[in-house]
């Protein structure tokens, strides 16, 4: 909660710095650069919805069975529920950023053409950069939680082979 105080406040920032230096930019680049996050989003749901399929095999067996979800105990022990609830709060992440991503296309749809959106360009311009940069922060955070997830991963498995050689020295 507290990461996500200091990205609407950065982006806040980011949003005043761009009304007041008057920061001009064309629809084309932000549209380009919106695609590049709906790229990463969905690469981001698919990689860590591709772990949570393969390292959390049970708890989609779980989740078939509506009767159970109730009782169900994902893992045996806390850290593989906290690690659980991270590759599961990442794919949330992303479907986040491409709900506001989409919401700023429909946006721009209704509104682009409207006289209160062109009285107000600077304003809304401002708006705008904010808005995006805070999806864009979302979306980094949970890119971080992707390499951090691979990472643990790797860890893992050489601690794992690390024992195994050296049980077999005993």
């Amino acid at each position: 909660m507290l990461r996500l105080f200091f990205y609407i406040i950065a982006s806040c920032l980011l949003g005043y710095l761009s009304y007041k230096f008057q920061f001009l930019y064309h629809y084309t680049d932000i549209k380009d650069y919106l695609m590049l996050l709906v790229s990463i989003a969905g690469a981001v749901f698919t990689i860590m919805g591709i772990w949570i399929a393969f390292a959390y095999p049970n708890a989609f067996l779980k989740l078939r069975n509506t009767e159970n979800v109730i009782n169900a105990d994902f893992s045996e022990n806390l850290k593989d529920t906290r690690r659980l609830e991270g590759l599961v709060l990442t794919i949330i992440q992303s479907i986040i950023v491409l709900s506001m991503i989409a919401f700023f296309f429909m946006a721009k749809i209704f509104f682009g053409k409207l006289n209160l959106y062109i009285e107000n360009a600077a304003v809304i311009r401002s708006l705008s950069i904010t808005y995006i940069f805070l999806a864009s922060m979302i979306q980094f955070e949970s890119l971080v939680r992707v390499v951090s997830s691979n990472i643990q991963f790797l860890n893992e498995l050489h601690s794992r082979r690390q024992k195994l050689l050296e049980d077999r020295d005993i």
